[in-house]
């Protein structure tokens, strides 16, 4: 397959870049499915100061390792690895994601296809091997409401109502899309390179909704393929947060309609996250006190 690989994209590689942060129990699987998938590759993984046993897993790999003091947060650390890459491709992808033999070769050729595309997210799967919905649309003003009001969770396949999680979306056909989550996207460097790479004051959230708005105001194209399958196991580091992860959720999601909102849009939108952040967080303080754990 590898021959095959390279003419179809001439031999160029394709550079993966991982953020880590406390992900030993998935680093090594992760490592391993990239490793086996066939194709010129090279791996660069950033590590964000763990302190597990991360760095002892890595080392048996032959990546670029850049080692961070301090932890720099997802969007500082895409970023230096994107400066340290070679690939025409970029691929992000999650420490606790996991991709098929196949992988690169299914990528350059989805690139040798569709010639227009900028950037591609792929079908994701959970440890049961469904369908996770990976797709959505931007956020805005209406969809935080309807979320916030319970009407998106009521109605999720309407197009008004359910427009930002876009449960509608169809995963069984190749085409374009809004916002493939970032645990698993690939992008043109070029592309990257026009716009900077990422937005460093996202610290951990929104950084790749905010990446894909950008890129489709770049004039890209962003696409969706089911022909390429990833693994994933949803907020595999990030559940280790606890109730910190809701608050740099929301904190992040307040940047995001700052950027992209007039102010008095931005000032109504702040006080619906706020509020919806307080709620979470109060629910899982309960649910945290249900299970005996520290409030």
């Amino acid at each position: 397959m590898g021959s095959a690989c390279q003419k179809i994209w001439g031999g160029n590689t394709v550079s993966f870049i991982i953020v880590n942060w406390n992900g030993e129990e998935f680093l090594e699987k992760c490592l391993n499915s990239i490793f086996s998938s066939d194709g010129q590759k090279e791996v660069i993984v950033i590590d964000n100061n763990s302190q597990d046993n991360s760095l002892k897993i890595i080392e048996k790999f032959p990546v670029k390792l850049i080692k961070n003091a301090e932890n720099l947060g997802y969007s500082r650390a895409i970023n230096q690895g994107m400066k340290a890459s070679k690939g025409d491709i970029i691929v992000f992808l999650s420490p606790s994601t996991y991709v098929a033999e196949d992988f690169i070769y299914k990528l350059t050729e989805f690139f040798s296809t569709y010639d227009t595309a900028d950037a591609v997210g792929f079908k994701v799967i959970d440890k049961n091997n469904k369908l996770y919905p990976s797709v959505r649309g931007f956020p805005d003003f209406w969809g935080l409401l309807f979320t916030v009001f319970g009407l998106a969770k009521i109605f999720p396949k309407n197009r008004i109502f359910g427009k930002w999680r876009q449960l509608y979306f169809d995963y069984a056909h190749t085409g374009e899309a809004d916002q493939p989550m970032g645990a698993a996207f690939a992008v043109k460097k070029e592309l990257l390179n026009t716009l900077n790479g990422m937005d460093k004051r996202f610290s951990l959230y929104f950084s790749d909704v905010d990446l894909c708005k950008r890129i489709k105001k770049n004039g890209g194209k962003i696409f969706y393929t089911p022909k390429i399958i990833v693994s994933h196991l949803e907020g595999g580091m990030t559940k280790k947060m606890g109730i910190k992860r809701i608050r740099i959720m929301h904190r992040d999601m307040l940047r995001y309609y700052r950027k992209y909102s007039r102010l008095p849009v931005f000032l109504l939108s702040s006080f619906l996250i706020i509020i919806s952040g307080e709620i979470r967080i109060f629910a899982q303080r309960i649910k945290n006190w249900g299970r005996g754990l520290t409030l």
